[in-house]
């Protein structure tokens, strides 16, 4: 077989190749790569709204926390009526304002660095009971605070 015949062989087999990649079709007639399979997105919020408010924190004399959590925009509510379940921390004190909810939390660890978890319940139209996580970090007498919709 001569160089010309070699290189045309070449051409004719990558060609091929390339076609059956284009080629490639899911079962249901679609023509994605599988990019959802591979590295699929989260699920969209139920309750946008919820994962506008901003809550914060801020450490205290005694090395208590104190958590705010504003009230959610209009159309969204967080329930006040049951107690936020908390983990890595042990809660002290709850009051509620039209200002919003302020939760005073007793870290577990004794020296270092911490994080909590703060799981309340929230509303919005159509989705009657969302669980928002609230993740409190503290580290050198800074206080982090971080809020998601739990998504199922």
């Amino acid at each position: 077989m001569s160089e010309r015949e070699k290189t045309l062989e070449r051409k004719k087999m990558l060609v091929a190749a390339a076609a059956a990649l284009i080629g490639c079709t899911k079962s249901n007639g679609g023509s994605d790569m599988g990019y959802g399979v591979v590295d699929p997105m989260p699920a969209p919020a139920r309750c946008p709204d919820l994962e506008q408010v901003k809550p914060s924190g801020k450490l205290l004399a005694d090395g208590t926390i104190e958590l705010t959590i504003p009230p959610p925009p209009a159309g969204s509510t967080i329930q006040q009526g049951a107690a936020p379940v908390v983990t890595g921390a042990t809660l002290a004190k709850t009051t509620t304002s039209p200002q919003g909810t302020v939760l005073v939390l007793k870290t577990d660890a004794d020296a270092g660095s911490t994080n909590a978890d703060v799981q309340v319940h929230g509303s919005c139209t159509g989705t009657p009971d969302v669980t928002l996580h609230i993740t409190v970090y503290v580290s050198a007498n800074q206080v982090q605070v971080s809020l998601y919709e739990q998504r199922y």
